[in-house]
């Protein structure tokens, strides 16, 4: 009986074992794991997603530094302006006095 057992119990895990190999099989997604186009197909995509975001961050590298050039022509003609609104106003004030 002890034998009998022993024998019930090892071909009860072999079909355990040959259960579970097949439910993975079948689970979603397990039936492709294999399919080397589509493996193929998503390498293709990321690196197309890859390299739109090295053009994107490219992209913004390059509008940050026209920003950048921008911004200190827009200073230095902020700081031109207020040097000849000074002037002005010390001439203005200068013919004032004159008066």
């Amino acid at each position: 009986m002890k034998h009998f057992k022993i024998y019930l119990e090892f071909y009860f895990n072999i079909w355990v074992y040959f259960r579970l190999h097949e439910i993975e099989e079948n689970m979603v997604g397990g039936e492709r794991a294999n399919d080397n186009e589509l493996k193929e197909r998503r390498q293709k995509k990321k690196r197309a997603a890859e390299k739109r975001s090295k053009v994107v961050a490219e992209t913004n590298r390059s509008d940050d530094e026209e920003n950048q050039i921008l911004m200190r022509a827009y200073d230095n003609i902020q700081e031109e302006l207020r040097v000849k609104t000074d002037a002005l106003k010390k001439s203005k004030q200068k013919v004032r006095n004159e008066l």
